[in-house]
């Protein structure tokens, strides 16, 4: 039906049909489940499973060709039922577990919200409110294992939650999920933002460093042809070449089949000798991870607005803080002079309009003191021991004889740094408590850092690893599996390992024995490296008495 050269209304009302049926068996009968975010089985039923992909691949291909069909000409009760499926499947892996499956869907909405007739319908749905923003936020994480493809979807998802979570009708229904620290959701749809935040920040940096080696060389745009960079308004077309937000070549949407061969002569012909990307091809990819870093940036301060509990939560918080701690540090700070080309705006580089988004991010969480030391925290990890790096950045951010942030932005900046400043020496302090050589049974197993938190893995036979509860955490959401074993490791069989009695005992001794290592060390300055020099050897002395 879809081979038709043109889109009949005829088609759509059958499509629209097919889907109230799918709808049908998938709330067995009762649509009013639909109306709420936990309406939906998370359990498919049995007559569900056995229904073919292709099925599902034809509706959202007939809503995709919707968008541009003669829109006057579609009711609200043409596509109802599409749409309605549609924001049930949103990010579903249970129902609908196909992850490249998923991809389509952020084009669809976006292409809807930008036609105000579309839009319309769309919204005017039952399900819109209750669905929406839990679908986006479920279809970025689904899409975590789709290569290259999910980079444009993702900067599209990211622009969408900015848009719609300026109505607070629609934060509210999302609120109880996104806000709840035991689902974890949060928590994950965070690690995933801010590690496309980072590559992105990553292949910026490398793309501006290798174009400006090539305008040094002569091979910069006047030296090559540059028409694979022309001005694409998202990453979708800014799409082949160049390293994207996901790391790699190649970063933006789907190909057709039919193109691959002309696509790859064409690539063929932008590559330099010796299988190096062209200045052009360097410049798609720049262009698109600026796009996609941005689309977060912004994303984060929507969310921050309408879900402050759930952005505070402590490791939601920490990778945050850490993202643009090492955001600024990269843009701004000791190597950011390497960081010029020519014609930056043809390829949508602008530093300062993307620190200032940054600073304007930093500053919805300026009353959060413990957020402002995660800040610190993360730029000490980025550049150790002292984080100095990231005063260097402020600094050169806020340079009176040429700075990179103006007006309140840089009020707000100068504000922040005084914060920084004053956790800087809470957080150095409390790490000069551990000493300089704290033994091996207070670090963590993972990074070598103090055990604050710690936390038992299970290793072969009765040996118990212990790391840090945050990192190991953080690991998790990455990867369900045991760093060290590499055995399937999920957050809930960690937490129910560790309730054991064996491992609980072992808990308590281990903090006893570093409560009793900072007690020895936890002396006045003028003693203090004769008397840690003691501590060590009490210790040792102990060790070898046992």
């Amino acid at each position: 039906m879809l081979t038709c050269p043109a889109l009949s209304l005829k088609t759509i009302r059958f499509v629209n049909g097919v889907s109230k049926w799918l709808l049908h068996i998938l709330l067995q009968g009762d649509m009013n489940k639909g109306n709420t975010t936990t309406g939906v089985p998370t359990v498919p039923a049995e007559t569900w499973k056995y229904l073919p992909q292709v099925i599902f691949d034809t509706i959202f291909t007939t809503l995709e060709l919707v968008t541009s069909f003669e829109i006057a000409k579609v009711e609200h009760s043409d596509i109802n039922d599409i749409l309605g499926l549609m924001l049930l499947l949103m990010g579903n892996l249970s129902l609908f577990p196909k992850a490249h499956s998923h991809i389509p869907f952020p084009t669809i909405i976006l292409k809807f919200l930008e036609q105000p007739h579309m839009r319309d319908m769309l919204t005017r749905h039952p399900w819109f409110q209750s669905q929406i923003i839990m679908g986006c936020v479920r279809t970025y994480m689904a899409m975590e294992g789709c290569g290259y493809d999910r980079v444009p979807a993702r900067y599209y998802i990211s622009c969408i939650l900015r848009i719609l979570l300026k109505d607070d009708g629609l934060a509210y229904a999302a609120r109880p999920l996104l806000e709840d620290v035991s689902n974890g959701i949060m928590e994950r749809f965070t690690h995933m933002v801010t590690s496309e935040a980072n590559s992105a920040i990553d292949t910026i940096l490398e793309n501006l460093i290798k174009m400006r080696k090539l305008e040094e060389a002569g091979e910069g745009p006047n030296g090559i042809s540059n028409s694979g960079a022309s001005s694409p308004t998202s990453p979708a077309a800014a799409g082949r070449g160049g390293r994207g937000g996901g790391g790699g070549r190649g970063g933006g949407g789907r190909r057709n089949a039919g193109d691959n061969e002309d696509s790859s002569e064409e690539e063929e012909g932008e590559q330099q000798e010796g299988g190096e990307e062209s200045y052009a091809q360097l410049g798609s990819g720049l262009k698109q991870s600026l796009f996609l870093f941005s689309a977060t940036i912004d994303a984060f301060k929507a969310l921050s607005e309408q879900y402050p509990k759930g952005i505070l939560q402590n490791l939601v918080a920490q990778q945050i803080a850490n993202m643009l701690a090492r955001s600024l540090i990269k843009l701004a700070g000791p190597n950011s002079k390497e960081l010029k080309i020519s014609n930056p705006d043809q390829y949508n580089f602008k530093p300062r309009e993307i620190l200032t988004n940054i600073v304007e991010c930093l500053v919805r969480f300026k009353h959060e003191e413990t957020f402002i030391r995660l800040v610190f925290s993360g730029a000490a990890a980025e550049s150790p021991p002292d984080g100095q790096t990231l005063f260097y950045a402020i600094d050169n951010m806020l340079n009176p004889s040429r700075p990179l942030v103006f007006g309140m932005a840089a009020s707000d900046l100068a504000s922040i740094r005084d914060q920084l400043l004053t956790a800087s020496k809470d957080v150095l302090s409390e790490d000069e408590l551990w000493g300089e050589d704290p033994p091996e049974f207070a670090l963590c197993a993972l990074m070598q850092t103090p055990l604050r938190n710690p936390i038992a893995l299970p290793t072969s036979g009765d040996d118990l690893t212990f790391v840090e509860g945050d990192v190991i955490h953080h690991a998790l959401l990455k990867e369900e599996q045991n760093p060290f074993t590499r055995a399937k490791l999920t957050t809930a069989e960690l937490e129910e390992f560790n309730a054991t009695p064996r491992v609980q005992d072992a808990l308590v001794k281990l903090k006893a024995d570093i409560a009793e290592y900072l007690s020895l060390i936890h002396i006045s300055e003028p003693t203090r490296l004769l008397s840690i020099s003691y501590a060590v050897f009490c210790l040792k002395k102990k060790k070898n008495t046992i």
